[in-house]
């Protein structure tokens, strides 16, 4: 679980292992839900997580400079196991969070993923102030970005 505390290549990979947890938990919901406007809404969610994943990608490839011996797909496919979202919950939790509030409809799953986007921006910001690692920070200030973004996306979809 991320501390705040991980030096640049760990605030990396712990970010990449939330945002491929969020993106897991909208394609699981988007398969769950029973109304289509709510599936295409998660499934839209789904792909910035996808976007994010790629940056965070870009930027380990770029400090690695391609000098490790897996690549990042064989590093993601064999040693990424996905236990939190970014709002740094465990994706058990957050699908057992699905089904008790009964997501039904559209306004359902916008009240929701506003709620874990919400959560996953404080998780960031406290991440970049706590930061041991300044380049660490930048991440976790981007990142906190993005996901500011994502919450007024929401919004301006109710």
């Amino acid at each position: 679980m991320v501390t705040g505390r991980e030096n640049l290549l760990e605030a990396l990979i712990e970010a990449f292992s939330m945002e491929k947890g969020i993106k897991d938990f909208y394609d699981y919901a988007a398969e769950n839900v029973k109304d289509e406007k709510a599936a295409g809404q998660f499934r839209h969610l789904a792909q910035w997580e996808n976007a994010h994943m790629d940056y965070l990608k870009f930027l380990y490839q770029a400090v690695q400079e391609d000098r490790e011996t897996l690549t990042f797909d064989e590093f993601e496919s064999q040693k990424m196991p996905v236990t939190h979202i970014e709002a740094g919950i465990s994706l058990e939790k957050a699908q057992q969070l699905f089904h008790k509030k009964d997501v039904k409809d559209a306004a359902g799953a916008v009240k929701m993923a506003v709620e874990i986007e919400g959560k996953a921006y404080n998780f960031y910001r406290r991440l970049a102030k706590d930061a041991a690692d300044s380049n660490a920070s930048v991440i976790f200030t981007h990142m906190s970005e993005q996901e500011q973004k994502h919450i007024e996306y929401l919004r301006n979809l109710g």
